[in-house]
């Protein structure tokens, strides 16, 4: 009944903006995607299927409306605990009465995933809605960027929109100050962020501001509550000596756990044949420095994407190389020189169709029990398709 409902709304709203705006553009895509996994001496798969509905009007010559609707169905292994993907001496603590308090299972999801008005007027664009807010160079990780977090094992998929207000003003020489705020229950508690960017030389820089309300989880004691992180960044990226470059850092202070600095640094390079290779790395001080200071809480808040690691400092290498005009093979792999463990993810990329890719990716680690990327985690992949219309 829900989705005859939300199926009636769409074909409203498409006869409305018609009706009244003009044309409408509506496009979109279906994802189906297989997630399998060799996991604790079992065969176990996800399967996944994303529909993906996306609306654009001209309102008029300076007022644009976007907007995009999911919904993904799960099916399978949607049942999980945390728990056991967490070492031994950790995980055995934990009695059988309380396990259930771990469990991660996969819901249907029913969103409105972005829907915005945006507005031109001179030097200012005035966005207002649910929308896309992502900062940061960085690859792998964007220690600015408040509102989103990237999954590793597939970092360029697209984040989720985040309700607020966006003003972005054309300054002197180029410059743009970004102003945006994402309303919570009082000002105190809302999202806000400043970012000032420019060009100098070679590079593209910015430098940032903002807070959020922090999580700040006792999974041990299930203590749940939330804290004040400011923020202060600064971001570069441009090319030095042929090289690509990057640098992504950000202070961050808290009402009441310990300040931190996120930090990292990037280079790539494509070679004449097409053949794309790039590294990067990061430094957190909320991961630990050594293999043995990892807790419940270290693995439960990763697991959760309340931080971005556990160990103290990770390194990612990607590669890309263009084996025909419609496959690509390459993969990437992380290593965390903490616990010495590695996670590798071959990858395929092929294009059937203008509107078709099937991508292929593998999930290896290697790491000893214990460590972040230890072969406790599965050995598993991925394959999905995306169809556009």
């Amino acid at each position: 009944m829900k989705y005859k409902i939300c199926l009636f709304l769409f074909i409203f709203i498409h006869i409305f903006v018609n009706n009244a705006f003009g044309e409408m553009s509506v496009g979109g895509y279906f994802e189906p995607q297989l997630s399998a996994m060799y996991f604790n001496d079992e065969y176990l798969q996800l399967n996944s299927n994303k529909l993906r509905i996306d609306v654009t009007s001209d309102l008029n010559d300076n007022i644009r409306f976007t907007g995009n609707y999911n919904y993904i169905n799960y099916n399978g292994t949607t049942d999980w605990n945390l728990l056991d993907f967490m070492p031994n001496r950790l995980s055995n603590i934990i009695p059988d009465s309380l396990r259930n308090l771990y469990a991660l299972l996969y819901e249907n999801k029913d969103e409105l995933d972005n829907a915005y008005i945006r507005m031109y007027v001179s030097r200012f664009t005035f966005t207002v809605g649910r929308q896309q807010i992502s900062v940061g160079s960085g690859y792998a990780w964007n220690p600015t960027d408040l509102f989103n977090t990237k999954d590793i094992l597939d970092p360029t998929y697209e984040q989720p929109g985040v309700n607020g207000i966006r003003l972005d003003a054309g300054l002197f020489f180029n410059n743009t100050i970004s102003l945006f705020y994402s309303p919570e229950y009082n000002w105190e508690e809302s999202g806000k962020l400043i970012r000032f960017s420019g060009t100098a030389l070679h590079f593209d820089y910015a430098l940032l501001a903002g807070e959020i309300k922090q999580a700040n989880s006792d999974y041990l004691n299930f203590c749940f509550s939330t804290e004040r992180r400011r923020m202060y960044g600064f971001d570069l990226n441009g090319q030095l000596f042929g090289l690509g470059c990057w640098s992504e850092n950000a202070y961050n202070n808290m009402d009441s756990t310990n300040d931190f600095w996120e930090n990292i640094v990037g280079i790539d390079y494509t070679f004449s044949s097409g053949w794309y290779v790039m590294a990067e790395y990061l430094y957190s001080e909320t991961g630990k420095k050594k293999t043995s200071e990892y807790d419940i809480n270290d693995w439960m808040r990763y697991l959760s994407t309340e931080i971005k690691s556990i160990s103290r400092s990770q390194i990612y290498g990607y590669t890309l190389y263009p084996l025909t005009d419609l496959i690509n093979i390459g993969g990437s792999v992380i290593y965390s020189p903490v616990d010495h463990s590695s996670l590798f993810i071959p990858t395929v990329e092929y294009s059937i169709d203008d509107n078709l890719m099937l991508t292929c990716f593998g999930s290896i680690y290697t790491g000893q029990d214990g460590s972040m990327y230890s072969h406790k985690m599965g050995q598993g992949g991925i394959i999905r398709l995306k169809a556009y219309f």
